[in-house]
């Protein structure tokens, strides 16, 4: 039998204040223990406490992170016609069975974060959200429509790449109470999405001749994006402000949920051209006219749309 040699060592505590050895030897004789024999049960308590803290912190973690995958499990499912399963994440993972995938969604087990990452790619969420707790699930971006030219926005979001996997999808949804725009790229596989959102500009209410520039700008990436030769699927929608929030405001639900809350409507391809009679919502034509005055009495905008223009005839 193999034997473990246990090195029995003492220590010399130094520099304890008077007040603190005179409450140990309080203790010691109220316990009718010695002085050392006091001290050696304080470490052993302060040893204890400290495993039983790191074991408490170890399962609050467990939890989070399980509670964490059950949420994103779930909103893909919302989404989702083909619902998963623990057995459909094993078989991704190419387990023999779900036992340890169900661990992981109960809190019995940790996955690693190589898996971790894995799993947020299944299920189309952040993955430093799912790991750690930080930001949100579904991440948003911002983007400035001045720094780059329409032309290039346009091919920015066809182009993108996630992991390899192509842009699939682009919806172009307008909020109808505000005039706001999300642009959602929907990439090829497992519902992944980029939410970009852009407060430079808006499609109602009154324009100072920044506004009304910024919005020219847009227009004028709709008008490249119709242009270009792409196999992107580039819809138009509008949805109500409520929803909206619900579904972007803090980056907590799914971007895709905003299907089962809009109408689908071709705004993004008829505002391009100002000639098209139709209207889309009060002050539609108003704000049409003046948009492709403006970029027609602007010199820089003016030669994007030849560029645009001359580029894909």
């Amino acid at each position: 039998m193999e034997r473990i040699n246990m090195f029995v060592k003492t220590i010399n505590v130094r520099g304890l204040e008077p007040q603190v050895l005179a409450e140990m030897q309080a203790l010691a004789q109220q316990n009718e223990r010695s002085l050392e024999a006091e001290a050696r049960l304080a470490i052993r308590q302060w040893c204890q406490l400290q495993q039983k803290q790191s074991s408490s912190q170890l399962e609050k973690y467990n939890q989070a992170l399980s509670a964490r995958l059950q949420i994103v499990l779930d909103m893909a499912n919302q989404i989702s016609h083909n619902k998963l399963s623990y057995s459909h994440i094993a078989e991704k993972f190419g387990h023999n069975d779900p036992s340890q995938v169900q661990t992981w969604f109960t809190g019995e087990a940790v996955p690693s974060f190589n898996e971790t990452e894995h799993l947020s790619f299944l299920l189309g969420c952040d993955a430093n959200w799912l790991k750690h707790g930080t930001n949100s699930p579904y991440r948003r971006y911002f983007y400035d429509i001045t720094k780059q030219s329409p032309l290039f926005f346009a091919k920015d979001f066809i182009n993108t790449t996630l992991d390899g996997l192509p842009v699939y999808k682009l919806h172009i949804v307008l909020n109808e109470n505000n005039g706001y725009i999300y642009c959602i790229q929907e990439f090829e596989q497992n519902h992944l999405c980029y939410t970009y959102l852009s407060s430079s500009f808006y499609l109602k209410g009154e324009y100072g001749s920044s506004g009304l520039a910024n919005t020219a700008r847009f227009i004028l990436m709709l008008l490249a994006l119709d242009r270009l030769n792409s196999k992107v699927i580039i819809k138009g929608y509008t949805i109500e402000d409520k929803f909206a929030q619900s579904i972007f405001g803090k980056g907590e639900k799914h971007p895709l949920l905003f299907r089962a809350y809009s109408k689908e409507s071709p705004w993004n391809e008829d505002i391009i051209d100002k000639n098209y009679p139709m209207s889309y919502w009060e002050g539609y034509k108003s704000l049409q006219q003046k948009v492709h005055q403006y970029i027609d009495n602007d010199e820089l905008l003016t030669k994007y749309k030849k560029e645009i223009l001359s580029s894909y005839d």
